[in-house]
């Protein structure tokens, strides 16, 4: 038995209607580019969870730029391009929903079923779908982040692709990090869109690249342009405004 279908189980015997699984998905499954809001046990068959993406980690820090609320966020690149890949290819695979909330933060709402009762394994096939999803993702946010750290042309520039994303959605970025000129940030968010765009072909079928989910997400990829300047912790680098 698999320590998730473990924890599974153990919610069976929790009072109410629905089952907090906030705290232990936290501890499986929060990461640098994801963490767990909430998680709750709907049914014996059904398990809801709730999302935060890097913008949503990032909240309580200090920004430069606040965006208008709705918008897609540069910083929620490596976590949110592996989620509309897993939300596209398993939609047949156990997940019953999968959606994308934006106000002032970007948060995945994702849905796994289980057709079995619990009598048929029905908590084995809820925890093997959502560690499969969850262990998905993971690896297609590193293999995103490990593209860009091989990319010929930006690959020995060592960037810290998290703080960099981060500096372009508006957030101040930590004294340790090395700024850029405003044109070579050009050309390292052309290159992480270039990237992120290479993922999502490699992993979704044709069918699957026309979801408006996908759609969405790639034509705003395409709209995305570096900040005018950047301010770090200690400092405000303002650069040439050349577009």
């Amino acid at each position: 038995m698999s320590r998730l279908e473990q924890i599974l189980e153990a919610s069976i015997g929790q009072e109410g209607p629905e089952k907090d699984l906030t705290m232990s998905f936290q501890m499986e499954y929060n990461t640098p580019d994801r963490s767990i809001i909430r998680a709750r046990m709907v049914t014996a068959q059904s398990i809801m969870v709730t999302i935060g993406l890097r913008s949503a980690i990032l909240e309580p820090f200090e920004r430069f730029h606040v965006p208008s609320d709705g918008e897609f966020l540069a910083c929620d690149i490596p976590g949110l391009i592996p989620a509309v890949a897993v939300m596209l290819r398993n939609q047949t695979r156990g997940m019953a929903a999968g959606t994308i909330e934006r106000d002032s933060t970007t948060r995945v709402m994702l849905v796994f079923e289980s057709e079995r009762s619990v009598k048929d394994n029905g908590l084995k096939d809820l925890a093997s779908t959502i560690t499969c999803t969850m262990r998905q993702w993971g690896e297609w946010t590193n293999v995103l982040l490990g593209t860009l750290d091989r990319d010929p042309v930006v690959g020995d520039w060592e960037i810290d692709w998290r703080e960099f994303l981060a500096g372009e959605a508006g957030f101040v970025t930590m004294p340790w990090f090395k700024s850029l000129r405003f044109q070579d940030r050009k050309i390292a968010l052309s290159r992480t869109i270039l990237a992120a765009e290479a993922l999502l072909i490699s992993v979704l079928n044709r069918k699957q690249l026309i979801d408006p989910v996908a759609l969405q997400v790639r034509n705003w990829m395409k709209s995305l342009r570096p900040q005018p300047h950047v301010a770090g912790s200690h400092y405000i680098t303002v650069e040439e405004e050349v577009f």
